[in-house]
């Protein structure tokens, strides 16, 4: 098949009016157009004619489509006979059975298809809807990958378990993506689920998105035990928020979950279930398990983790081996100086990570226990990529300045992200820092939030001196917001902003601040002629 680069579409006049037998690879974006069935249905009648359409992106949220319009799109879709990878996302529409049924008696004559996503999140499908779409899937022999967003879709037990059912027999499918939130799927359905999905024999990777969905604390034990059957499974992602879980179920979910004994990726979210440092250090002692794990993404936002549990966490991850990527959210979770220092001398022995991500916003870590983080990642020879999430964290200025010398020391970083909202580490530490990364010199994007830092309204420039001496960056943002910034001030910071000659990236906000000619700016960012892509917000 003839190879052609993705053609982007925002309206629809210019699709009829473009040369449409000879599109291959078509993306359109018409969201909040208001196009209803009518519109719908010429839409239909226009991709009629792309007779050579290999991959289709249609994006129509939020416009006013009922039954007959998504009925008519989906009788589009079966002249497309080339068509092997299709994307639908109908979210905010007025989809109901009916229109599910009828698009998906369309959709199984799509024989080709490959690769299907379809987003119907807010419509209401109900079982019969979920039960039809589930069986049209089933009759696509060349499906491997599924993806399915069908959030507040009244698609219920029933709905859930007639669709996975059917998606047993789909026997080609590696990949499946199933976000069911709100759905009062309860815990029979949960079970349901896993028990059909467990008969795809080819499935490496499954996500699964549930929160919300009357789960109890015998659900979480139950869903651990199913997922833990998927012995052919590679890589799983499960959120759960919204479920009154608890801690001790948790625990039990873990449990049952680590005996996927080929497991290589595991993104678990686990926000607010009252986890103790116990309950942390029992987690921990079931990842260790996982000895295959490259990838770790841990959400254990707004529990009572502690010092000690994120100690235990860290001497979890040392015995991980094979760890690449550790990506770590623990926001609002008692975690303090002592806390972070000991995670961190655990964090230096994760010799072989290149990613690493963490989450500490709304703790206590201070100066010191951000430092200590950073002279850990320094030890990490490996590291290209680094996000450290600490706003609101006592850190000061000097502290500031401190983190980073550490991470200067990160000789391979090419990635960085530093949200550092509300410390007060004002203008001088803020300069101080980007003083220390320009010896990071295989730096090419970095990521920078310094909202609420008490920079003074008229401090920025020294700022943009500094940022102005990155030679190697190729991608910046800079988040400055409710920091007091005058015009002239912040037309100084961009003026010094376009002395970085080589960035093809900005991204610039200066929203709530003292602003009151933007013009002048976005002028002065113009004048960056290697811009590719801009953006700056007032």
């Amino acid at each position: 098949m003839q190879q052609q680069q993705k053609q982007i579409i925002d309206n629809l006049e210019k699709l009829q009016s473009c040369d449409l037998s000879s599109q291959i690879n078509l993306e359109i974006q018409l969201e909040h157009k208001q196009l209803g069935n009518r519109g719908a249905s010429n839409l239909g009648n226009c991709l009629e004619k792309c007779t050579n359409l290999s991959a289709l992106s249609l994006h129509l949220l939020s416009n006013q489509i009922q039954d007959n319009g998504f009925s008519n799109l989906g009788s589009a879709f079966t002249k497309l006979y080339n068509l092997t990878t299709l994307g639908l996302y109908l979210s905010f529409n007025q989809i109901g059975p009916q229109g599910a049924s009828e698009f998906a008696s369309s959709l199984e004559k799509c024989t080709n298809l490959q690769k299907f996503r379809l987003g119907l999140n807010k419509n209401q499908i109900g079982v019969y809807g979920a039960s039809q779409i589930g069986y049209a899937l089933e009759k696509l022999k060349k499906l491997s990958n599924l993806i399915l967003y069908f959030q507040y879709s009244e698609i219920g037990a029933q709905g859930a378990k007639n669709l996975c059912s059917s998606l047993a027999n789909s026997t080609n499918l590696s990949i499946i993506e199933l976000d069911f939130q709100s759905n009062k799927i309860g815990l029979q359905g949960s079970l349901n689920l896993c028990s059909a999905l467990q008969k795809c024999t080819k499935l490496s990777t499954l996500k699964l998105y549930l929160n919300e969905n009357l789960f109890g604390r015998v659900s979480a034990q139950s869903l651990g035990s199913a997922l833990g059957k998927f012995d052919h499974l590679l890589s799983l992602t499960l959120e759960v928020m919204w479920n009154d879980i608890g801690d001790e179920s948790a625990l039990q979910l873990v449990s049952g979950i680590v005996k996927c004994p080929k497991l290589l990726s595991l993104s678990l979210e686990l926000l607010n279930q009252k986890i103790n440092e116990l309950g942390a250090l029992d987690i921990g002692n079931c990842l260790q398990k996982c000895i295959n794990l490259s990838t770790l993404v841990l959400f254990l936002s707004d529990n009572q983790i502690g010092d000690k549990g994120i100690s235990d966490l860290g001497s979890t991850f040392t015995k991980l081996s094979n760890l690449t990527i550790l990506k770590l959210w623990l926001p609002v979770n008692l975690i303090g100086v002592q806390g972070a220092s000991d995670f961190a001398s655990s964090l230096a022995k994760c010799a072989n990570l290149s990613t690493f991500k963490i989450g500490l916003n709304f703790n206590q870590v201070g100066a010191q226990g951000a430092t200590q983080i950073g002279l850990a990642l320094a030890k990490l020879t490996k590291l290209q990529n680094s996000s450290l999430y600490f706003s609101q964290n006592r850190i000061s200025a000097q502290g500031l300045s401190d983190l980073g010398s550490a991470l200067a020391k990160c000789i391979n970083l090419s990635t960085l992200k530093l949200e550092l909202s509300d410390n007060k580490i004002g203008v001088l530490g803020a300069t101080n820092l980007c003083s220390a990364l320009q010896k990071c010199t295989s730096l090419s994007t970095l990521k920078l939030c310094f909202n609420l830092i008490s920079f003074g309204s008229d401090s920025a420039q020294s700022l943009g001196f500094t940022l102005a001496k990155f030679d190697h960056l190729l991608s910046l943002t800079l988040k400055v917001m409710w920091n007091g910034i005058v015009d002239q001030s912040a037309s100084d910071l961009v003026s010094c902003l376009v002395k970085c000659t080589n960035l093809l990236c900005l991204t610039l906000s200066l929203d709530y601040n003292n602003i009151k000619s933007p013009l002048e700016l976005k002028a002065k960012v113009l004048k960056m002629k290697r811009l590719v892509n801009h953006r700056v917000s007032y």
